[in-house]
């Protein structure tokens, strides 16, 4: 499924596992005849979690496909549940989120260490500048930077030399008192000190998506760029029908041609044995959410004048073209090369 598993799991150890309990173990697949033989999934699908006993416990948290960085939040309060008494992250800063009575509305957006654990499942946290800590549900608190935008700087290691200037989202953090930083198809983990708050982009870098190999495909993909252009120097009724047609044509095209190439476990047309396993199940999920995202708004659009500049939002453009950009970044380039282009030579399947 991952064509680089053994260095998916390395990048995992190094951001996201440091100082993690000895108990996680962090490994990876390398032979086929050793997947699972029970109903499993990809993790972009959402995950399921089992006790120390090895029993079910969760069979599947929501699916990142759909919810994003909400999917993540799923998985921790499920793992909550699963074991409510975990030791809390002891020394991280975390902010008051979710409160809804009189009293705790106030403390929203408030910031805190996590100094202790109190009863019932809950944290001790010290906001700053009070004597005494709080006890608070983990479900009410996040990550302070959580959906802030950053620079990244300051770093001196020839890795992160090259990720200095870089802009990306918090989309988290980790135990080890980094924040996750999302950078297009990647997510690194830094520390606060490094990063530098900016004002979010109004548009993402919309040139043209990476080659992917295939002519009719990367075609299809700068008409696609041209339809969202239009919509969004047009906010119209019908450039956005356009967006939809073209991007829903396009999706089509490509998932019959990677059905016919086998990508991702595609057999005979389907996506195979193991469905749940199959990069081609994630990658039509994905074309099914950003044709939703344009089919909800047309329908929100049903009795706006059809011609009149503006009546479309422009947030509505501005997802499309995140989501469509997002795409490109994180499954086209998965099958870049590995497609036979009309009258080259055969090329392997994925």
């Amino acid at each position: 499924v991952d064509p680089s598993a053994l260095s998916t799991a390395m990048d995992f150890e190094r951001n996201y596992f440091r100082g993690a309990p000895p108990s996680l173990l962090n490994g990876f697949i390398d032979s086929q005849v050793d997947f699972p033989t029970f109903q499993a999934k990809l993790g972009c699908q959402g995950f399921a979690i089992f006790d120390a006993a090895r029993n079910l416990k969760v069979s599947g948290t929501l699916p990142w496909m759909q919810h994003r960085d909400s999917a993540f939040r799923d998985l921790e309060r499920k793992l909550r549940q699963v074991m409510p008494y975990a030791p809390p992250p002891v020394g991280r800063r975390l902010r008051i989120h979710g409160l809804a009575s009189a009293k705790g509305a106030a403390l929203n957006s408030q910031v805190g260490e996590v100094v202790g654990a109190g009863d019932n499942g809950r944290w001790l946290v010290r906001l700053d500048g009070a004597a005494e800590p709080l006890a608070m549900k983990p479900d009410n608190l996040e990550e302070p930077m959580l959906g802030m935008w950053v620079r990244i700087c300051g770093l001196t290691s020839t890795k992160g030399l090259a990720l200095n200037g870089q802009v990306g989202e918090v989309v988290g953090g980790t135990d080890s008192k980094r924040v996750s930083v999302r950078l297009g198809q990647e997510t690194v983990a830094l520390r606060q000190e490094n990063l530098e708050e900016v004002d979010q982009p109004e548009d993402e870098k919309f040139g043209a998506v990476e080659s992917v190999g295939h002519a009719e495909m990367d075609a299809d993909h700068d008409k696609c760029i041209a339809a969202l252009r239009a919509l969004k120097e047009k906010l119209t009724v019908p450039t956005l029908q356009a967006v939809r047609h073209e991007l829903s044509d396009h999706f089509q095209q490509e998932e019959q041609l990677l059905r016919k190439a086998g990508f991702g476990g595609a057999v005979d047309g389907e996506s195979g044995s193991m469905a749940g396993l199959s990069a081609l199940e994630s990658h039509t999920n994905d074309h099914s959410r950003i044709v939703a995202i344009a089919d909800e708004a047309l329908a929100k659009l049903d009795t706006a004048c059809g011609g009149v500049e503006g009546a479309v939002p422009k947030a509505t453009a501005v997802e499309l073209i995140r989501a469509f950009v997002e795409h490109a970044t994180l499954y086209d380039s998965l099958y870049a090369g590995k497609l036979e282009s009309p009258g080259s030579a055969a090329s392997p399947a994925a």
